[in-house]
């Protein structure tokens, strides 16, 4: 019995330490995406489409999530400012993100040569008790059709949220037990 009482005592503890760690459900859609500049000669007329993405991530594992797709169908001058707005949907309790950058473009008829660069500091994603991910948007480059681009990020789970009053008691629960069976044993003696 009391080599149950033990071992009982350290998987209690055992499952504390390590937690329950299991994934993560992130839905994500990239609700806007604006183009601005300051110049009267620098112009970007494009198209953009939302895409809501769903994707489960265990703590430390990272997917590629597709934020929008976007067209460009006319293009004149140098570098405008891009903001993209991103929604969370899940985990709840995640306020609206937005993502800067800058894009370069050059585009007759929905055909060109372009620059889609973002900053290169990730977005960090708070989330339930401790829970973080990190959302590092995509730079796109090259020639684009009529076909557009779909705008793209790297979502990394950095840790499931801990769950402190569960923690706590695990914990204090394996102490009792370790507790108990060693003074069983000094009174024994």
């Amino acid at each position: 019995m009391k080599k149950a009482l033990a071992v009982l005592s350290f998987l209690v503890l055992l499952f504390a330490f390590t937690g329950g760690a299991s994934a993560t459900t992130f839905t994500l859609t990239g609700t806007g995406l604006d183009a601005d500049s300051d110049a009267w000669w620098s112009y970007i007329l494009y198209s953009y489409t939302p895409n809501t993405d769903t994707v489960d991530l265990d703590p430390l594992e990272s997917a590629q999530v597709t934020l929008g797709h976007a067209v460009v169908n006319w293009a004149l001058g140098y570098e405008e400012d891009v903001t993209i707005t991103i929604n969370f949907t899940s985990p709840t309790g995640i306020d609206d993100q937005t993502g800067t950058g800058s894009w370069s473009a050059g585009a007759i008829f929905n055909i060109g040569l372009g620059e889609l660069d973002w900053d290169e500091t990730p977005i960090i994603i708070d989330y339930g008790l401790g829970g973080h991910a990190l959302l590092s948007l995509n730079d796109q480059a090259g020639l684009f059709g009529c076909d557009g681009f779909d705008i793209t990020a790297t979502l990394t789970n950095g840790c499931e949220p801990v769950p402190e009053p569960a923690t706590i008691m695990l914990l204090g629960v394996g102490l009792l037990g370790i507790a108990g069976a060693g003074r069983k044993k000094l009174f024994k003696k």
